[in-house]
């Protein structure tokens, strides 16, 4: 009876392993289903991304201007990229896009890339000072994998420096803005887009004697910036300084904003002579939809211009008077785009037996016929 009991109890064991194995294996199975797709780098399976791929007014990069390309202009170059056939592109793969030599991203990126309906493809992204940005993928190419192809635009910066571009009188410039100025933080938003632009101007850089000097700024494109009011004092985020960063007294000149409220003009009047060359800076607030929303391309403009009055310094004896009228204009371009698309077709197969087939059939009496 004891050995009955003892067989009795050795099957109900192997029972319960039985089922604790088969539960095991029900586990193990659910959690490798539950295993993420690890994003991958599919650079290699994409064409047209790489340095001497890139496009400059749709015509490959002159080698020899491009190495002159000044650190602080701004050049727009297109790629125009391929997946390779038969490549799966998983949500999060990525695929590098590298800049020519010698050039490098002057702000950061994050945009969209679209098909021509719309749909998000992926999103292109570098940070300011690269030398290279990467597309992320979405699961478009997962469903669209047949034609797999795209085109991005971008603005680089060259690196030689070329000195001020300024006329004798005045120069222009903007900047897409994340950072400290004069004591307060100006970031990014919670996408990594610029909130805030620079306008800077270079006044007299010359440091001609000009007598009665009058400066007037005027926003473009109002719809899509805005002076930046500072909260703590209900005036425009602006500074007037020297050539060492120094800020110049109120005293030297005077300083009218119109309308008051939200200006679009900023008008500067030099109270004495103007002989020093000066920089105003003052930052202007980001608005345009475009850009704002999704981080496509969007451009602002500024114009500027001194009038006054200084002497002709070239006739050797204290010159003649001649009129100031120097104007400059800058325009900076924040963001980016990109567009593409794949196909989705598919073969249908319908297959017909050889009916003079009698008993042994085989691929020999197989057509396929497509529909």
């Amino acid at each position: 009876m004891s050995e009955s009991f003892a067989k009795q109890n050795s099957t109900k064991i192997w029972k319960w392993i039985g089922v604790l194995l088969f539960l095991f294996s029900i586990f193990v199975g659910l959690g490798m289903k539950a295993q993420p797709v690890h994003a991958a780098d599919i650079t290699s399976s994409v064409s047209g991304t790489g340095a001497g791929d890139a496009l400059y007014n749709n015509e490959p990069i002159n080698k020899v201007d491009f190495a002159d390309w000044d650190k602080y202009g701004t050049y727009k170059l297109t790629y125009n990229y391929t997946i390779a056939s038969g490549t799966t592109v998983n949500p999060g793969d990525t695929a590098q896009v590298t800049l020519p030599s010698g050039t490098t991203f002057s702000q950061d990126l994050s945009f969209p890339i679209k098909a021509t309906d719309g749909t998000v493809i992926g999103t292109f992204s570098a940070k300011s000072g690269s030398t290279f940005g990467h597309i992320t993928f979405n699961d478009y190419y997962s469903k669209y994998n047949n034609d797999m192809k795209g085109t991005i635009n971008i603005n680089v910066s060259g690196s030689k420096t070329h000195g001020s571009k300024s006329s004798d009188y005045i120069g222009k410039n903007g900047w897409a803005w994340n950072g400290d100025f004069f004591g307060k933080t100006y970031g990014l938003d919670e996408n990594g887009r610029y909130q805030y632009a620079e306008w800077d101007t270079k006044i007299n850089p010359n440091k001609k004697s000009i007598v009665d000097a009058v400066i007037t700024d005027e926003l473009q494109d109002t719809t899509k910036q805005k002076i930046l009011i500072d909260p703590d004092t209900n005036k425009p985020v602006l500074r007037l300084t020297d050539e060492s960063g120094k800020e110049i007294p109120s005293s030297e000149y005077s300083i009218t904003y119109t309308p008051s409220d939200q200006p679009t003009k900023i008008q500067i009047k030099w109270n004495g002579t103007l002989d020093k060359s000066v920089n105003l800076l003052y930052l202007v607030k980001v608005t345009d939809p475009t850009y704002v929303n999704s981080g496509d391309a969007t451009t602002l403009n500024n114009d500027i211009n001194i009038t006054g009055t200084t002497k002709d310094d070239g006739s050797g004896g204290g010159g003649k008077n001649i009129n100031v009228n120097g104007k400059s204009t800058g325009t900076l371009t924040l963001g980016g785009d990109g567009s593409g698309g794949g196909s989705d077709f598919s073969i249908n197969v319908k297959k017909l037996w050889n009916l003079n087939c009698q008993i042994k059939c085989n691929t020999k009496n197989l057509f396929l016929e497509v529909v």
